[in-house]
């Protein structure tokens, strides 16, 4: 009768054990779920100190590393996902590629985030995510404007209806890329060749390019009224000035067509954002 008491003590006392410690764990994932990441990287550590071989150990570990993500520490995210890949068997480490390739594309190293998604696509040629890896791959493409691969990956997305949708307002964005305005740099330098300034406003940026024909029109003439009258301290004074901000007009006005493009470039993907879905996966 002792030993059926003690059993039935112990079972008792296990099941009070659990059930603290899956409230623990449920804590840490409502301050997760809540925006508080440091707090719940802290309780969910304070989980897998008390809990070592508990059922949601992989679970807490894998979701501190989501809280880093989400919180934007790249490199302490990187860090954790990099041990649990090794550390995880297959089924857990499918989550922890797909969330590194993630990091990786919001670090803004799309060459290494797609390069994860290769090895993620080589690993799990059949999972139920693949969608998730097309989905991210083609964001890694759009990121580095190579719209053509970019439309590739968004066209085998067929099942996650999510994700489907968001491919079709996005593959529609792509479809408008030849219509981002661009400014030829070889064009923006010649203008300023001809007149100083006029490559600027070329760019849509007056204020430079009326300053700049103002200061070097100014230099051109003193340095022309120098050489006229033949005033040799004039030539040097105005001649030497008037030569580098003639070369630095030109050479902004290059320099201010590539920002130009860059800078419509960057309002495109801006606009193609707006139909994006995060994909943060927990297991």
């Amino acid at each position: 009768m002792k030993v059926i008491k003690f059993i039935i003590f112990l079972i008792l006392g296990a099941t009070v054990i659990n059930a603290e410690n899956l409230k623990l764990f449920n804590f840490a994932r409502s301050l997760f779920e809540e925006g508080d990441y440091y707090r719940a990287i802290g309780e969910y550590k304070r989980y897998i100190f008390e809990n070592s071989d508990g059922k949601f150990v992989k679970k807490a570990k894998y979701n501190i590393g989501l809280c880093y993500l989400k919180a934007e520490k790249w490199e302490r995210a990187a860090e954790v996902f990099d041990e649990l890949e090794n550390a995880f068997d297959k089924k857990e480490k499918e989550f922890v590629l797909l969330s590194k390739a993630v990091l990786y594309e919001q670090k803004k190293d799309y060459t290494y985030s797609d390069f994860i998604l290769e090895k993620y696509l080589t690993l799990f040629p059949d999972s139920k995510y693949l969608e998730n890896a097309f989905y991210l791959k083609a964001w890694n493409f759009i990121y580095l404007k190579n719209w053509d691969k970019a439309k590739e990956n968004l066209k085998k997305i067929k099942m996650n209806e999510e994700l489907k949708k968001s491919a079709e307002q996005i593959l529609k964005g792509i479809d408008t890329s030849d219509n981002i305005a661009q400014r030829s740099n070889v064009l923006s330098g010649v203008f300023s060749m001809i007149l100083p300034g006029s490559g600027y406003i070329y760019c849509g940026r007056w204020s430079d390019g009326l300053i700049s024909m103002l200061i070097n029109g100014i230099f051109i003439y003193n340095t022309y009224m120098a050489f006229k009258n033949n005033d040799t301290l004039g030539k040097v004074l105005y001649g030497i000035p008037t030569i580098s901000f003639y070369t630095s007009n030109i050479y902004g006005s290059v320099v201010a067509a590539n920002k130009f493009n860059e800078d419509e470039t960057n309002k495109y993907i801006s606009s193609l954002e707006t139909f994006k879905i995060s994909l943060i996966l927990e297991f």
